[in-house]
């Protein structure tokens, strides 16, 4: 799968909110906020690249060397908790203040369930360093489209009636099944077309 294709296709086809159903939380939570959303979904989407290619060399390095392919999730758990940690010490060491305003985001990047989810779509699909930082970051900016497309219906929905027992989640849980029909048009056949 060429680069290209692969990007569509985690932006679009295989949306891991609509498709795979991680990162959803996001969805919910920073969809109001655009300024909020966007700083979120370029760190998220950065995040997302850097940890899909460290799983990548975790899992070739390691786990297929040792024949322990059992123990993907456990590694790549550890990866993500290592990169975390990291992250907030240079964020700190470059500046305080900039740590204080984004330390929150890192820590919800991290308990995100996209994370885990890309690093193992990325090592069980089989794909190459490269194809794993592509996957993984436009992964992230597919999320930030299913965040952005969900906040915009959920803002026009508050200028709407809606029935009592609707209000809140249920009515943003239809709204993401509607959003992730209408994704159904983007297929595979689109992915041929791009080869």
């Amino acid at each position: 799968m060429n680069s290209v294709s692969l990007a569509v296709s985690m932006l679009l086809v295989s949306n891991l909110a609509f498709s795979w159903f991680l990162g959803l939380d996001l969805c919910f939570d920073r969809a109001s906020d655009r300024r909020r959303l966007i700083r979120y979904g370029v760190g998220l989407s950065s995040f997302l690249a850097v940890a899909a290619v460290a799983g990548w060399v975790g899992n070739r390095l390691f786990l297929d060397w040792l024949g322990l392919d059992v123990l993907q999730p456990l590694l790549f758990v550890l990866i993500i908790v290592g990169m975390v940690s990291l992250t907030h010490r240079i964020t700190r060491a470059i500046s305080v203040q900039w740590h204080r305003e984004i330390a929150g985001d890192i820590s919800a990047i991290a308990a995100n369930s996209a994370v885990l989810g890309v690093v193992l779509i990325a090592v069980r699909s089989d794909y190459t360093a490269f194809e794993s930082l592509v996957a993984g970051f436009f992964g992230g900016l597919g999320l930030m489209l299913a965040a952005a497309l969900l906040g915009a219906v959920l803002r026009t929905l508050e200028l709407e009636w809606i029935p009592e027992p609707m209000r809140g989640v249920p009515i943003a849980l239809i709204c993401a099944g509607l959003i992730a029909m209408a994704f159904l048009v983007f297929d595979p056949a689109l992915l041929a077309a791009i080869r």
